[in-house]
């Protein structure tokens, strides 16, 4: 007789919060002068420990758990000051406008050892498995104080304080009140989604200069109480408009960061695809570079050294047989550098293309990736990666190249969408199953 099924167990799917001593391991476990910020937020969380490198400092993202909030750790050579902790919210900062959330520190503690602080924030976690960190932007003094009150604005529940610190961007990048307030005149016909939706409420409601209004009913009448307009927090009708015009006061102020400030939002980092070849671009010689831009592509001269490179997809397992790959030959056309690296053992070849001009770079499923069998064990287990790498593409795979010795990530591109074709998984893996049953009976016969 079968036992009942285990009903109380909860879904594979169902991410859980981590048990507070399973987080502080490894290097986290090690003694020293430690700086922990308690967070406020409503930022997707790791489940696990996630370590991040920003201006050459090391910081260690803790999830939340049953009996302690989130928070951020750092480790100092000395005990802990208060440059130290500015350090940590430029940090925390940049990781908000890259997230696109609001970070509060709800305090700071520390010691020793990286002690988290009892007791649980109001509210729940949205948890997420595939955590990445990624396109942190490194501003000047300026873009710091930008980024660090559009963080504060984020996270406040107070709209009309929200209101007020959004606003502060807007004064911190563009100091001058005359050349601000004709740039938000300009601005308004560039807004998109909702900060778009926002600014036709506000015209519906019959007022024409939504920039004398901004300034005029919202930022002088929350910030003031001496003369009228003044913001009036038991007025429903002046608070529910105020909510609705949060994403117009928003969205005005992150085009201010990027537009006057250069620092670009995640949105736009994503249409410009420019993270696909710009860990490319780093190594390859300016002079080079022009050439591959502008031709004669029938005399190209010069050299770029590259890398081992690691061939990876985001969130699969590493592939053994793609690790280490050696670039074995190069071709200019057309703005476009033309890549091929062959595997340590020479049994596998991977092709890629680097289109600058489009910032694209482009992969071939059916012939970019080819193995050859020459009979041991080691090319069966070869063919079963290109198998697993396959199967994984073909589910919408992101492929990642590093480099292999300091592992920097020069390209990432975005998931492969297959066209009219899909993955068979039943033949992969009988595939994948075949294979290394063949490299097994090798690996006997040929010790």
């Amino acid at each position: 007789m079968s036992e009942p099924a285990d009903t109380t167990a909860p879904p594979p799917w169902q991410l859980q919060l981590p048990d507070r001593a399973s987080l502080i391991v490894g290097e986290l476990a090690k003694r020293g002068h430690w700086i922990v910020a308690t967070l406020a937020t409503g930022m997707p969380l790791p489940v696990e420990t996630h370590k991040v490198v920003y201006l050459e400092q090391d910081f260690w993202i803790i999830p939340p758990t049953q009996d302690s909030s989130p928070a951020v750790a750092m480790r100092v050579e000395q005990s802990a000051t208060n440059e130290h902790r500015t350090k940590m919210m430029r940090f925390l900062s940049a990781l908000s406008w890259s997230q696109g959330y609001g970070i509060r520190v709800s305090g700071f503690g520390g010691g020793s050892m990286p002690f988290l602080s009892s007791g649980r924030g109001i509210g729940g976690y949205a948890l997420i498995a595939d955590f990445v960190v990624r396109d942190l932007p490194e501003p000047d003094a300026q873009g710091q104080l930008a980024l660090a009150l559009m963080r504060e604005a984020r996270g406040l529940d107070h709209s009309a304080y929200s209101f007020l610190t959004f606003y502060r961007v807007l004064e911190a990048t563009l100091p001058n009140g005359r050349v601000r307030g004709a740039w938000i005149t300009d601005a308004f016909d560039k807004l998109e989604g909702q900060a778009k939706e926002a600014l036709a409420k506000v015209r519906a409601r019959g007022i024409d200069d939504v920039g004398a209004h901004i300034q005029r009913a919202r930022r002088q009448a929350i910030a003031h109480a001496a003369e009228q307009p003044i913001m009036d927090p038991d007025d429903y009708s002046v608070v529910r408009e105020l909510y609705e015009e949060l994403p117009l006061i928003q969205g005005l102020a992150e085009r201010a960061v990027e537009e006057i400030l250069g620092i670009m939002t995640p949105s736009s980092i994503y249409r410009s695809h420019l993270y696909e070849l710009a860990g490319f671009r780093d190594i390859i010689p300016p002079g080079l570079m022009a050439q591959i831009m502008e031709g004669p592509w029938d005399d190209i001269s010069g050299t770029v050294d590259v890398p081992l490179l690691d061939i990876e997809l985001r969130r699969s397992e590493p592939f053994a047989a793609l690790r280490g790959m050696v670039p074995v030959a190069a071709d200019v056309a057309e703005a476009a550098l033309k890549l091929l690296c062959r595997s340590p053992d020479s049994l596998i070849q991977f092709e890629f293309e680097l289109h600058f001009d489009s910032e694209r770079l482009v992969f071939d499923f059916t012939r970019g990736l080819q193995v050859r069998d020459d009979g041991s064990a080691r090319a069966a287990r070869n063919i079963v990666e290109l198998r697993r790498f396959q199967l994984d593409y073909l589910g919408n795979g992101e492929l990642q190249i590093y480099d292999a010795d300091t592992r920097t990530l020069l390209s990432r591109v975005d998931a492969f969408i297959p066209v009219n074709c899909w993955a068979n998984h039943e033949w992969f893996d009988s595939e994948i199953a075949k294979w290394l049953k063949l490299a097994e009976q090798r690996a006997l016969q040929n010790p």
